[in-house]
């Protein structure tokens, strides 16, 4: 029995560092604590109606154009900053397990993403009154990270919204 103690002693000590850091708020800002090295990383990002957070978590459409959810919540993420954007919109920056909302009009649309070190481009037909939904997605092999879009289907969002934090639309 001592030795399945141990056993498990260890492993619990050894997958501490997989937990996942807990999201804060600095000077109105959102972070999120890295666990290794610890330190914390924060985007720029207007605080958030709470109103509108329910809404976005309910994959809600918003307004007479596309409305395209980003999901990024992926089990390989990095804690590194991914900016989403739109056209010429400003980007809409990210972090792990975030939500954030873009109104586009109908038509052809070009979604962006950049991050230190690369970018990824996205096009796709826009129609009034959808609400689709892309998730965040990529890899991290010491210094190269790689992130794109894949389509997903509301139905199949809907469960992995929870613990996502709004960070915002445009």
């Amino acid at each position: 029995m001592t030795r399945r103690a141990a056993a498990l002693g260890l492993a619990s000590a050894l997958l501490a560092g997989c937990a996942a850091p807990p999201d804060a708020t600095v000077s109105g800002r959102p972070c999120q604590q890295q666990l290794k090295p610890r330190r914390l990383v924060c985007v720029d990002a207007p605080p958030v109606e709470p109103a509108r957070a329910a809404q976005a978590r309910a994959l809600a459409p918003m307004g007479p154009g596309s409305t395209v959810y980003i999901l990024r919540q992926h089990w390989s993420d990095d804690i590194k900053p991914v900016s989403v954007s739109a056209g010429a919109g400003t980007p809409l920056a990210t972090l792990p397990r975030s939500l954030v909302r873009l109104q586009l009009p109908p038509g052809e649309q070009l979604l962006r993403l950049q991050w230190q070190g690369g970018s990824y481009q996205l096009r796709l037909q826009a129609r009034a009154g959808e609400v689709r939904v892309l998730r965040l997605e990529g890899w991290v092999f010491w210094s190269l990270r790689e992130y794109w879009l894949t389509p997903m289907e509301v139905a199949e969002a809907r469960p992995l919204l929870d613990g996502l934090r709004f960070l915002g639309e445009r």
